[in-house]
């Protein structure tokens, strides 16, 4: 308790000392984020604080409105040619990067043969495996050339794992994770570790009017009440996702607007589907039994809506009726599965310790299954030691997680084509189901094609399917024109003001 209290007291005095500075700052958003991103390389990671913070630094060729429409950023146009199999883009001629170089076709050859170039290394490698090459037509206009059809592929380009890099800095062997250089809104300012990233506005900004705002600063708080409070006293000017009691009290705080936004995330309690005991698809069905949905969401994340599959509840693929499985099991019937396993080793349920409401909800977890006799118990993670050890090296038997939205169904079923994935489920039936799906532009068909891979989701249960929740933001009041894009869980602060 001491040293919880030490931290505690060291936190307020870090985030009172770097606001109360006020003056020549006061034009800056102090926005807090829930955790510390693991890199601000944004080719490699799949972390959804890297592209809160990234959206902000770097431009894609095309990105999505905040309802998911697909506008021109760096390309101006593009034409599909060869029946789908080569995209001709025209790029800007008027946009440059932060050092001072000009964006030409260069530097998007360069940053997609990049992604290509570190294979399986990269996290993103398996969103450009129908792209044979990119040909350079003139300074400002770039050909990418298709193996095969491959529907999703604008809304690869516009996610933010397709941030055009600059490519003399690439040549260099640049440190990106550290030294982030884009042709964004803001411009890197520094990366202060445990405490936050600044960043200053691009005064040379041409894919829209230069921002309002003199500069950012990304804070890192992971205590709710602690991230409430700073906002109450007016040092911080935005929480990124209010959850109970925090909820309630800012909703009633002086000087603060609390604002809904609706989420494409998809809550889980994602499970191993290779340990010998969640191996077994009568414990797994045991578990999801017992796991009350609609209270996880109210008391953990605020409140939402309760999903059956893989989907978020807002998604236009997600299936309008899914078949229950025959074997489904009571309350009473999951308790007897489950304690038969009374005497074996405990089964870890492992959450990121840098977001509460992932904590709360293990807690909850841990909670039931105790009950029921399974013997599990709660570890806590930073972030880059879960990417490290549950998403990348597969070591858990249960963990907690949301997985963020995404533009387009592919994005977020793919990697299940194969058993290669953090829960190790999945097989050539869904990859061939995957692969029908990406290779018709036929919205009816694709939908077909995903119903029947999240039908089989819901039947074999390598996730607990919680459901998708509502975002709360909080904002002083004198903030405006925060907009968020909820399939991609980013902000835009290109229009935000302090008035």
């Amino acid at each position: 308790m001491v040293k919880i209290g030490l931290i505690c007291i060291a936190i307020i005095f870090r985030v009172t000392m770097l606001f109360s500075m006020g003056g020549a700052e006061s034009n800056y958003l102090n926005f807090v984020i829930s955790g510390e991103p693991d890199t601000l390389d944004p080719q490699k990671t799949t972390g959804t604080l890297t592209f809160q913070i990234t959206r902000s630094l770097y431009d894609t060729l095309l990105e999505p409105t905040a309802s998911g429409e697909l506008i021109p950023a760096l390309a101006k146009s593009w034409t599909f040619e060869d029946d789908g199999l080569s995209i001709q883009f025209e790029l800007r001629d008027d946009v440059y990067f932060h050092h001072g170089k000009q964006f030409t076709a260069d530097d998007v050859i360069a940053t997609f043969e990049r992604i290509l170039e570190q294979g399986e290394d990269s996290p993103h490698v398996a969103d450009f495996r129908s792209l044979e090459s990119i040909t350079k037509e003139d300074e400002h206009i770039v050909r990418f050339n298709l193996r095969e059809q491959y529907s999703p592929i604008l809304t690869v380009l516009a996610s933010g794992w397709s941030a055009i890099l600059p490519k003399d800095l690439i040549d260099r062997d640049h440190n990106f994770s550290l030294e982030p250089v884009g042709t964004g809104p803001f411009v890197f300012e520094g990366w202060e570790e445990r405490q936050q990233v600044s960043m200053v506005a691009n005064q040379q900004y041409t894919l829209g009017d230069n921002p309002k705002l003199d500069g950012i600063h990304f804070v890192f708080i992971t205590d709710p009440s602690m991230q409430s409070q700073a906002l109450i006293r007016g040092d911080v000017d935005g929480v990124d996702l209010i959850v109970e009691p925090e909820l309630s009290i800012l909703q009633n705080s002086e000087g603060v607007v609390v604002k809904v936004e609706p989420t494409a995330l998809v809550l889980v309690l994602a499970m191993n589907t290779k340990h010998p005991i969640l191996s077994q698809l009568e414990v797994r069905r045991a578990v999801n039994a017992l796991i009350e949905k609609e209270m996880i969401l109210r008391s953990a994340y605020g409140g939402g809506s309760p999903i059956e599959t893989f989907m978020d509840i807002g998604s236009s693929f997600y299936p309008d009726s899914l078949v229950e499985a025959d074997s489904v099991v009571s309350a009473d019937e999951a308790q007897c599965i489950l304690s038969q396993y009374a005497e074996e080793d405990e089964l870890r349920i492992i959450a990121p310790q840098n977001f509460e409401p992932h904590v709360s909800a293990a807690q909850l977890y841990h909670e039931v299954l105790s009950m029921a006799g399974l013997p599990v118990r709660l570890e806590f993670y930073e972030w880059s030691r879960w990417l490290d050890s549950v998403y990348r090296g597969k070591d858990f038997e249960f963990t907690v997680i949301g997985h963020t939205g995404k533009l387009d169904p592919d994005a977020r079923l793919s990697i299940f084509g194969s058993e290669d994935n953090y829960v190790q489920w999945g097989n050539s039936e869904v990859g061939n189901l995957i692969i029908q799906g990406q290779q018709t532009t036929d919205v009816e068909m694709r939908k077909k094609y995903y119903t029947e891979i999240l039908q089989r989701m819901k039947d074999e249960l390598p996730f607990v399917y919680v459901g998708t929740p509502n975002r709360y933001i909080a904002l002083r009041d004198d903030v405006k024109h925060v907009i968020f894009q909820p399939q991609l869980e980013t902000y835009d602060f290109r229009k935000t003001v302090k008035n």
